[in-house]
């Protein structure tokens, strides 16, 4: 127990993994510059074998509470809306992110197979947050990118964490549709989550007429349409989480992140380096390769050509699903 308790109040070693099936978490040394690199804090991160070690999450639990109880900051989104190159421009000298930790997905997926029971959601958060939001290097706070399966999160977080704040990032359906069918990966991302889209708005319409999607493009829209659910619903009830449109940002860059700024406390000058920022012209996941605003105009409006049949499927299963709810 000494030696869980000394890794676990080292803030080098980021709780990576979370097994609730067996009630242990695996701790992994990874550095500033390691975690600034990473655009995903799971799998790819242990290429180069960094030091670690299973807990008990009894032990994760105990330590947590002798942690500082600081504010943590959260991005949560549809998946392929700009997240990444949002957390990218967040980054500062006193901000340390975390982009889609694993721990967090692993969470969210032992919730939506009823691994976890809803009353031990809030004791995870809580732990892990305080974990993560402990100081490294000179930073001062804690922004953490989640995955997009974590969405069903954000309800028990808001309920556990008080003083955290959330920004809740999407893009209108045609945009998002054609970002995610230029991409078979993405699509296959939208596909593994639509189960879980599709029971939470049965459950958000129960008098709705819905039919089951038929095709990649329908079952993608159908999903868009249960996060703008899910996240209508959250922004509605709680002023801590904001709705950000990507879109938006990119057309109105200034104002849409001095809106994001002021709501999750950050230093004014947050904006003029994040305006300044060169990832604006690189790619958010693999900072080597050039990718900037047109490049992704150009990719968009291709897709919207090569797909458009499926686009249209899409955006007409949506129309009818609103209409179904409303006749």
């Amino acid at each position: 127990m000494p030696d869980d308790l000394q890794l676990l109040l080292q803030p080098d070693y980021l709780p990576f993994r979370l097994d609730v099936a067996e009630g242990r978490l695996l701790l992994l040394r990874l550095s500033t510059q390691q975690r600034t690199d990473a655009a995903f804090l799971d799998e790819r991160v242990c290429a180069g074998r960094p030091a670690g070690a299973w807990v008990p999450w009894q032990a994760a639990e105990e330590a947590s509470l002798r942690c500082a109880d600081l504010p943590v900051n959260w991005i949560f989104h549809i998946g392929h809306c700009g997240s990444t190159l949002l957390s990218r421009l967040l980054e500062s000298p006193v901000q340390h992110v975390l982009r889609e930790p694993l721990a967090l997905r692993d969470l969210a997926s032992a919730a939506v197979v009823g691994a976890c029971p809803e009353d031990r959601l809030g004791p995870y958060l809580q732990a892990l947050s305080r974990l993560w939001a402990r100081p490294v290097a000179a930073h001062g706070s804690t922004l953490v990118k989640a995955t997009s399966s974590c969405n069903a999160l954000v309800g028990p977080l808001l309920a556990t964490r008080s003083d955290d704040r959330i920004v809740l990032l999407d893009m209108p359906l045609r945009p998002y549709l054609a970002t995610l069918l230029k991409s078979p990966a993405s699509v296959k991302d939208a596909l593994a989550a639509a189960d879980e889209r599709w029971q939470l708005l049965r459950r958000a319409w129960p008098d709705a007429q819905l039919r089951s999607p038929q095709s990649a493009g329908e079952a993608c829209a159908m999903g868009w349409l249960a996060e703008q659910v899910r996240f209508e619903d959250i922004a509605r009830h709680d002023g801590r989480a904001l709705r950000v449109d990507f879109e938006r940002m990119l057309e109105q860059p200034r104002d849409t992140l001095e809106r994001i700024v002021v709501h999750l406390r950050l230093a004014h000058e947050t904006t003029d380096s994040a305006m300044s920022s060169s990832w604006w012209n690189r790619y958010a996941k693999a900072g080597e390769h050039a990718y900037g605003i047109e490049d992704r105009l150009h990719d968009q409006r291709l897709s919207m050509s090569r797909f458009t049949g499926e686009i249209e499927r899409g955006i007409g299963w949506v129309r009818a699903a609103s209409a179904s709810r409303a006749a």
